[in-house]
């Protein structure tokens, strides 16, 4: 099984996916992690940024899928993965057409909640951390992406447990 998240920056997708390899035991890939294992290699700073920048430029010249297709080859080693960072429709199409069992969730949060959890890697100002968003879902479609999910969890909890009880009750859907 491959469950895929999708979320805007700091709405927990990454608690959400780590909930999952902590306490079910799925190993997580982070779709990032292959544009910031590119930018390492160029000798640039992966920030969330120069990720998001990349990314978009990988897009452009190779499809909306290349970042997927990159992850894709990793999760074959795994029965179950979660893969988190899943931005565009046409990653969800790869993944619908090519995994046997693949389920997208998206993590959802209100902007200030979303923007009180930044850290070092994103943006200062509310402006830079808006307009990163505004990239996500115009460029790479992540508004659309959020639409087509399998399921959505809302996490404008002020603690993780209160997120974790609603991911336990969306796992035993899931898994039904």
């Amino acid at each position: 099984m491959i469950i895929g998240v999708t979320a805007l920056a700091r709405a927990g997708k990454d608690t959400f996916a780590d909930y999952l390899v902590s306490k079910y035991g799925f190993p997580k890939l982070n779709m990032s992690d292959v544009i910031a294992e590119e930018l390492v290699r160029k000798g640039l700073e992966p920030t969330k940024d120069n990720r998001s920048l990349l990314g978009d430029e990988w897009r452009k010249q190779y499809g909306m899928d290349i970042v997927i297709r990159k992850t894709l080859e990793k999760a074959q080693a795994y029965d179950n993965v979660i893969i988190t960072g899943v931005r565009s429709v046409e990653e969800v199409d790869f993944l619908r057409k090519n995994s046997k069992s693949f389920c997208l969730v998206a993590i959802v949060a209100d902007l200030d909640v979303r923007f009180a959890r930044r850290d070092k890697l994103d943006p200062e100002t509310l402006e830079g951390f808006t307009a990163r968003d505004e990239r996500d879902v115009k460029n790479k479609g992540l508004g659309k992406v959020i639409e087509i999910a399998d399921y959505t969890l809302a996490n404008n909890y002020k603690t993780t447990e209160e997120f974790y009880k609603d991911i336990d009750g969306l796992i035993q859907k899931i898994k039904q």
